[in-house]
């Protein structure tokens, strides 16, 4: 049985969905991963893309990040984040902690030149899409997205049994959530910054891939 919760302040909704458990995955203890965006830095409040910019979290995404230490229980067993300043100070905001695992690959998309463009740039809105338009010296979206699938799936195959945090990015966000939850994604909310997101699994490994 898999569970998935969507969380803002409090838990709002809730679905289970029927999987065909091995026996020996059945008896693996359960994993529940609560899912944060990264807080705020002056580009993204301003709606400006932040691709692989390493700005820090503005005042507000500070605030952001505090709001979820109020929605995450009182142990966490593991945190996993991508590589970037904001996605780090975000995680130990929350957390209270400085250890955790960073992931590169769960970086956003490289999104060269356009970095601090607005998201709504007409000539970004036009290529953002093409799978294999490396937008001016960025990454195609066929390869961000094999990277992240990747990324997901190293974090998966390494999590402890009880609660982890993980930090994405608002970019990355509804992909990495899909990836990690497979069938059952379409029930899980994207949590806005300040806000969390629960998916509880059953195993966090020993599972076949086509139950992704």
């Amino acid at each position: 049985m898999y569970s998935i919760a969507t969380r803002a302040v409090f838990i709002s909704a809730a679905a289970l969905v029927g999987w065909a458990i091995p026996a020996a995955a059945a008896e693996v203890e359960p994993v529940r991963v609560y899912v944060a965006v990264s807080g705020d830095t002056e580009a993204t409040e301003q709606g400006r893309l932040a691709g692989w910019s390493d700005a820090r979290l503005n005042d507000a995404g500070r605030r952001q990040a505090q709001a979820v230490a109020g929605l995450l229980p009182s142990t966490i067993d593991a945190i996993y984040t991508s590589s970037l300043s904001r996605a780090i100070e975000t995680a130990q905001l929350a957390s209270g902690r400085f250890s955790m695992m960073s992931l590169s690959d769960l970086r956003p998309r490289n999104i060269g030149p356009f970095v601090g463009t607005l998201a709504d740039d007409r000539e970004f809105v036009r290529r953002k899409s093409r799978s294999d338009d490396s937008l001016d010296g960025g990454e195609t979206l066929s390869d961000y997205q094999t990277r992240l699938r990747r990324a997901v799936m190293e974090m998966r195959d390494s999590l402890p049994a009880g609660s982890v945090l993980l930090i994405v990015h608002r970019s990355t966000a509804a992909e990495v959530m899909s990836v990690l939850a497979g069938d059952a994604a379409v029930e899980i909310k994207v949590p806005s910054p300040g806000d969390v997101a629960v998916i509880d699994l059953v195993s966090a490994s020993g599972l076949p891939d086509e139950d992704l």
